[in-house]
């Protein structure tokens, strides 16, 4: 029946040899998109819960917007010292 449904067996991964040095770059802007947007959301969910204090307005107010920009700020900052960490020991 694997005629039918096809063979049961999965094809074996292509070695390092048969990958292009365009598919391995592409894997690798892939993997830096996912870490940059894991990093936005990450820094909207904890700034958003540490600055929104209500939905009554349609736009934020000014300690609201402070506290965005400050919290931006510190998120940025923490997470250059953790990426250039590594590079400077």
């Amino acid at each position: 029946m694997s005629f039918l449904f096809g063979s049961s067996k999965k094809p074996a991964p292509p070695s390092k040899e048969e990958v292009s040095p365009t598919v391995i770059k592409a894997e690798h802007i892939a993997r830096i998109l996912n870490t940059d947007k894991l990093l936005l959301n990450n820094m909207s969910d904890l700034c958003f819960r540490r600055c929104i204090a209500s939905f009554e307005k349609e736009f934020l107010n000014h300690m609201e917007q402070n506290c965005v920009d400050r919290c931006v700020s510190k998120y940025d900052q923490m997470v250059r010292e953790v990426i250039t960490a590594p590079l400077n020991q």
